[in-house]
């Protein structure tokens, strides 16, 4: 089978397609927390954008998704916020804070706000590639915290009338299938 497509109405329908798939095919890596099934260079389209919260992915709690939203927006990457809706958070704290939280690196980057940046990039380019916020940076490689970002990039592209977004992943684990 071809697996470098992963197509469905939902975020869980693509999931349950990618899974299924990473059981049966997915090339075997020891990484350094252990074996892990992996496919490289994969493509995960959802028809419709409404439907990328999973139902079947609570990570613990009914509501760990928007604790987890409202910890980034917060710009913050303390683990008492966050430990409530996401209890495993505290084995990826260098003490109280998770140093790859995403809040900080969405809104306090180095230099400002890069959700204002490709707004404002957006805004006055529509159909610009440069659109893109970096979360994974390279000093990640350097330090050694508990804690690195998975996701490496997020682009954002106006096509069609329609605002697309392609996530660059440098490792996942769904929880259905965690070892």
């Amino acid at each position: 089978m071809d697996n470098s497509c992963f197509r469905g109405k939902t975020l869980d329908d693509v999931m349950r397609q990618l899974i299924g798939e990473l059981l049966k095919n997915g090339t075997q890596v020891t990484a350094s927390r252990g074996d892990t099934l992996e496919f490289q260079g994969i493509l995960l389209e959802i028809e419709n954008p409404r439907a990328r919260y999973s139902r079947t992915e609570t990570k613990g709690k009914p509501f760990s998704g928007l604790g987890e939203l409202c910890w980034y927006l917060a710009k913050n990457n303390n683990l008492d916020f966050i430990q409530y809706y996401l209890s495993g958070y505290k084995d990826e704290a260098d003490g109280s804070v998770i140093k790859g939280g995403y809040g900080p690196r969405l809104f306090k980057w180095k230099r400002g706000n890069q959700v204002s940046l490709i707004i404002e990039t957006l805004r006055q380019r529509p159909t610009s590639r440069q659109a893109v916020i970096q979360i994974f940076d390279a000093n990640d490689l350097i330090k050694k915290n508990k804690s690195v970002p998975c996701t490496s990039t997020l682009q954002f592209l106006v096509r069609g009338g329609k605002l697309n977004m392609i996530t660059s992943m440098r490792s996942t684990i769904p929880s259905p299938i965690r070892r």
